[in-house]
């Protein structure tokens, strides 16, 4: 990529001129560096924030490079800022094309850091139609709405994902106990609508005490025959999990891989 385009890009970014990085965004077009420079080109209007543009540019890069993981991904995340501005009519169309760009970026992803990536913003997605499906319902009957939405586990699910994708990545392990945090909150609020709840196919254990766990067929794969027991020694108090199907653990007792 001649040095010269490469400084012409930067100064419209410093310059805030969102019309000369599309004008560059066609003349890099039919040469050999034609990827490289759109790529640089997105990337500045994405830090300017100038979506419209940028999800132009990032989808003449995916069409000729269908399977370029990064392309997806910030295609995935600028459909995601387009719907957060758009009409309630637009917003589920933006969405859904986020929902298209991430899925195929895992499709062939590989590195960690991506798919952590790609399911963190699926669960974002996620989150927005929950909160959609329940932010104008009357009060008396709100938990009960946001608790029934099929939205609230896809989000949780999504976030899960995310982290066991990436055990490092802070942001689907934050989200991922804020929704567990929030489904609890509601299930109490709304027993009646947490017991009906369960998806078909879900596993359904019930305590001494009348409360319920539901675990999906997935999950139940996972964990099934894990013993949970309480450690009352000083060296390592707390809940010890016994999986007979991990691989390995760590050496609290209290994560595993499988």
């Amino acid at each position: 990529m001649p040095l010269d385009f490469q400084e012409d890009v930067k100064l419209a970014q410093n310059r805030g001129e969102r019309g000369d990085l599309r004008l560059l965004a066609e003349e890099v077009q039919g040469f050999e560096w034609e990827s490289e420079g759109l790529r640089l080109i997105g990337e500045a209007q994405f830090r300017l924030k100038a979506f419209p543009g940028a999800k132009e540019t990032f989808e003449t890069l995916r069409k000729a490079a269908p399977g370029d993981v990064r392309a997806n991904l910030r295609l995935g995340t600028i459909y995601q800022k387009l719907a957060g501005k758009a009409s309630a009519a637009d917003k589920e169309a933006f969405l859904t094309r986020s929902d298209q760009a991430i899925r195929r970026a895992l499709d062939v992803a590989a590195a960690p850091a991506d798919r952590a990536e790609a399911f963190s913003l699926l669960g974002s997605n996620a989150k927005t139609r929950w909160l959609d499906d329940w932010r104008d319902v009357a009060a008396p009957t709100r938990s009960s709405a946001a608790l029934r939405s099929a939205h609230l586990a896809d989000a949780l699910e999504a976030y899960l994902n995310a982290y066991a994708a990436d055990l490092t990545g802070y942001y689907p392990g934050v989200n991922a106990l804020a929704m567990l945090k929030v489904q609890s909150g509601l299930a109490l609020r709304a027993p009646e609508a947490w017991e009906a709840a369960a998806r078909e196919g879900d596993f359904v254990f019930e305590g001494q005490d009348g409360a319920k766990v539901f675990i999906d067929p997935k999950s139940h794969r996972l964990i099934d025959g894990t013993t949970l027991d309480y450690d009352t020694s000083l060296v390592s108090r707390g809940f010890i999990f016994s999986n007979p199907n991990a691989k390995s653990t760590c050496g609290c007792g209290t994560s595993f891989s499988v």
